[in-house]
């Protein structure tokens, strides 16, 4: 069927890239790979900023992207997510077992800047890669991730489109580990998070307007010091290494403090662990949900207000041939 979303319109005319949609699309013609849907206005705008205004440079980019999507099976997953089937981050393959290995929020969460824009926050000092990759495999984990890209470029569609101007997340990645936590958790396990990093965030331009890492282990600090010469320059302006032990206020120049995570230096309940809520509990007087009876240790029970678990997943994974996605049988 036809949703709501290929009918829409170019949101916003005055968007930096929306002007010269128009020319993109002749140097895809040209190219061999026309694409010629109006609800890919704004996606097309994008890839333009992302190429620094270049029409020729974003025309080669997006002709890329359209190969690989009809690869990865990605407009499917985008009918789910703009059509309502799979329109919650709940609602994404493998969900459930996902978020008990890696905390985090990177579609809904009740955190805006101060300027209105949406606010994501990752805890990567308390991924647990053993967890995650004896669960999900590989492949589904970047399917995963792939529903989440789809989902974060249709809610900054929708909110563009709402205030009138572009706009972005600002992503925070915590490194933060519990006590006796350290740097070998992570190891060759990371190709999960490498992968997303390489097959698909190139086929989302701009969708952040800064990147946050947070207290980031010193060995982990200088290896991102070498990773980060290998970028681009439009990319290394947006990040930024960001220690709050010594800059406890940092956060708040962005995020009122009501709107910003307690372990991040604000007050709102969020991706705590037991430990936290118990503290913020008991800083704030506030009576604050924690689902104890999930925890297996005091630093690892975890719970998400803004994406509740309505259904049970285990983590033994299938494909239906039926469906568009891939689902964790319950």
């Amino acid at each position: 069927g036809v949703f709501e979303y290929e009918l829409m319109r170019p949101p916003i005319q005055g968007m930096p890239g929306m002007g010269q949609v128009a020319e993109l699309r002749g140097a895809l013609r040209n190219l061999g790979t026309p694409e010629d849907r109006e609800d890919r206005d704004f996606e097309l705008s994008l890839f333009i900023l992302g190429a620094g205004g270049s029409v020729r440079a974003a025309a080669e980019a997006y002709s890329r992207t359209l190969a690989w999507r009809r690869a990865a099976g990605a407009d499917a997953v985008r009918s789910a997510v703009r059509g309502g089937r799979a329109s919650h981050p709940t609602k994404f393959p493998c969900a459930k077992a996902i978020q008990d290995a890696w905390p985090h929020s990177m579609v809904n969460v009740d955190c805006w800047c101060r300027d209105g824009q949406p606010f994501s926050v990752t805890r990567m000092g308390l991924v647990d890669l053993k967890r995650l990759t004896s669960t999900v495999s590989q492949d589904h984990f970047e399917l995963y991730m792939l529903y989440t890209l789809e989902a974060r470029l249709w809610r900054i569609e929708q909110l563009s489109a709402q205030h009138g101007r572009l706009m972005q997340y600002l992503d925070v990645h915590d490194f933060c580990q519990p006590r006796g936590g350290n740097i070998t958790t992570y190891g060759k396990n990371l190709s999960y998070f490498r992968s997303t990093v390489l097959k698909l965030l190139p086929h989302y331009p701009e969708q952040v307007h800064g990147v946050h890492l947070v207290n980031m282990p010193v060995v982990m600090r200088g290896m991102w010091g070498l990773a980060r010469m290998s970028l681009p320059e439009r990319t290394r302006q947006k990040v930024e290494v960001v220690d709050l032990t010594k800059l406890s206020n940092y956060l708040t120049l962005e995020v009122e403090s009501n709107n910003l995570p307690y372990f991040l230096g604000g007050r709102l309940d969020t991706l705590l662990t037991a430990s936290e809520a118990h503290e913020l509990r008991m800083l704030f007087a506030e009576d604050i949900y924690v689902d104890f009876a999930a925890a297996e240790v005091e630093q690892s029970a975890v719970y998400v207000h803004d994406v509740p678990a309505d259904f049970d997943l285990s983590s033994r994974l299938s494909f239906d041939e039926n469906e568009e996605g891939v689902y964790c049988e319950g």
